[in-house]
């Protein structure tokens, strides 16, 4: 009886799950955000102030203008003053300058209006980059050969050391939420127990972004060079199973069809014909260079990482049955604090040192099969 009764509701909740609900919201509260996520790596350093905004609304935030925002090395005093652009605010620190020493504590201060927000992190080091590398998965049934980049490097020694991994995929950042990549000494949490040792594969392959074609079959993160020849207005792959076509200028690839008319849709990716990528051969092919991977180890504090992880969760909720039995949407913590009143802020603080590499993949000589 007790499994009939759970038959059954198992089917109303699908049933229920049918209605169209217009929920209507109430207007969400006009928080300050403070996003200063600095590096040591570069002259110039941003800070971006805004406000929050109603859940529905698109467009992205403006900045807030009119603030005061410094940051102070409360190791040896040296303070740095954030000049008011049209978009930011920006330390331009001149040629050979860098913001930070390793090891130090820093302030950051925020005045706007009489009211005070302030926050401090510490500066950690950062392992170097041992190596960037290329992996190939031999296909089968379900996928076709896939070709993974792997970064290499080794956890500092001492535990309790957290990092942030960004990478970019032929200059573009790979900055999807399923592509935030963050690691607790070698590995992804505490628990892990992770120390001094070289970062696990799962980290090291998450510089490789994961994409479908319209059929909703893998494509492979990175690709050889190859040669395109052109039948008409489209260029055809050496194999034939894909294709990439011309419109105004610009090359639409790795698409499994021909389009009618060349009528591509937005969501495809496209380059400029005169992209650095693309060289003509001849006036039936055109040369396509391997893919590129650059990436950045950034050394972050462990609250940043627990941030980055909240970030994570409360942004790569998925729809459907399963969201019934999901955990409560929350706010993202901060580090933030309003000094002289009980605003509520958000966003982050947090000063970097950054080690950093890159690859090209120019034959499969580069290429290691895993056996």
């Amino acid at each position: 009886m007790r499994h009939k009764l759970l038959y059954l509701l198992i089917i109303g909740l699908s049933f229920s799950c049918e209605t169209e609900v217009d929920p209507s919201l109430d207007s969400s509260l006009n928080v300050l955000v403070i996003d200063a996520w600095l590096t040591n790596f570069d002259s110039i350093q941003h800070v971006n102030i805004t406000r929050s905004q109603s859940y529905f609304d698109s467009q992205a935030p403006s900045k807030v203008p009119g603030a005061s925002v410094t940051v102070r090395d409360l190791t040896d005093n040296t303070l740095y003053t954030f000049e008011e652009e049209e978009n930011r605010y920006t330390w331009r620190g001149g040629k050979g300058a860098t913001l930070g020493i390793i090891g130090n504590q820093y302030e950051l201060r925020v005045e706007l209006n009489g009211d005070i927000y302030t926050s401090r992190t510490t500066l950690n080091d950062v392992p170097p980059i041992d190596s960037i590398s290329f992996r190939l998965e031999e296909g089968n049934s379900f996928f076709d050969d896939l070709i993974f980049g792997e970064v290499f490097a080794t956890d500092l020694e001492g535990q309790d050391d957290t990092y942030w991994i960004k990478a970019w995929k032929n200059g573009q950042f790979l900055g999807n939420i399923d592509e935030i990549n963050v690691a607790y000494d070698a590995a992804f949490s505490p628990d892990a127990d992770n120390d001094g040792v070289q970062f696990i594969q799962p980290i090291r392959d998450l510089i490789s972004p994961i994409d479908e074609s319209r059929n909703e079959e893998l494509l492979s993160p990175y690709s050889l060079p190859e040669t395109l020849w052109w039948y008409g207005d489209t260029l055809i792959y050496p194999d034939s199973s894909k294709y990439a076509v011309l419109v105004d200028e610009k090359i639409y690839y790795e698409i499994d069809s021909i389009f009618q008319n060349n009528n591509v849709p937005d969501y495809l990716v496209s380059l400029p014909l005169n992209d650095d990528r693309f060289v003509a051969q001849s006036d039936t092919s055109l040369y396509v260079m391997g893919d590129s991977v650059y990436v950045e180890i950034h050394s972050i504090s462990n609250e940043a990482y627990f941030f980055l992880n909240q970030v994570i969760i409360e942004s790569g909720r998925e729809g459907g049955f399963g969201a019934l039995f999901a955990t409560p949407l929350a706010n993202v913590s901060t580090n933030i604090v309003a000094e002289n009143n009980d605003n509520l802020v958000a966003g982050f603080f947090n000063i970097a040192a950054v080690s950093s590499a890159g690859n090209r993949l120019r034959s499969e000589d580069q290429v290691r099969e895993v056996k």
